[in-house]
């Protein structure tokens, strides 16, 4: 019985490790919102690093986090880097936009790899729809196409939240209220 049951596991491991080295290691996240603002008032929020704080999904404070954010914090070569018990990235602009938005790369640790993401801004009637879009590759043997399916749908979840935060940060700003 317990042969059966070793050949078993060693099956479903070499099928798990053949399907690994053919899966996809790239992967893509978006989520939008529409927010009733104009492209600049959502660009005070997005365009400026130090302004990140109050609706991006990652936490950028506490003792575990040490952030260091570039001067000048807006335009292209603006940088924010980070370090805490996960790791270190750096999140870079590359372009930027009040009436478009801002595309930016992001380096995790030191790896070779990188993402390229975006929030650009469309107009929609009275307001504006926010799309915040990432691309990137996980180029490890195996493991990078279960994690490049992990990371879409981890990513696209986390810019779900922050569009929500970035919504009411604006939207509450735009009517004069102070945003908490």
């Amino acid at each position: 019985m317990s042969k059966k049951i070793l050949k078993a596991l060693l099956i479903l491991t070499a099928l798990l490790l053949a399907v690994g080295l053919f899966l996809p290691r790239d992967f893509e996240a978006s989520r939008e919102i529409v927010i009733a603002a104009p492209p600049a008032a959502i660009h005070h929020e997005v365009g400026d690093l130090t302004r990140w704080k109050d609706w991006t999904p990652w936490r950028l404070d506490g003792d575990s986090v040490r952030i260091t954010i570039s001067r000048p914090s807006s335009g292209p070569g603006a940088s924010l880097s980070w370090t805490d018990q996960g790791g270190s990235g750096k999140l870079t602009i590359l372009r930027s936009s009040p009436q478009q938005g801002l595309d930016y790369e992001l380096r995790l640790g030191d790896h070779a790899d990188q993402a390229r993401a975006g929030i650009h801004y469309q107009p929609a009637g009275d307001a504006t729809r926010v799309t915040w879009r990432m691309r990137g590759r996980i180029d490890l043997p195996v493991l990078g196409g279960y994690l490049a399916i992990l990371a879409g749908k981890s990513v696209g979840a986390a810019f779900e939240s922050g569009l929500r935060k970035l919504k009411q940060v604006v939207e509450t700003q735009s009517s004069g209220q102070p945003s908490g």
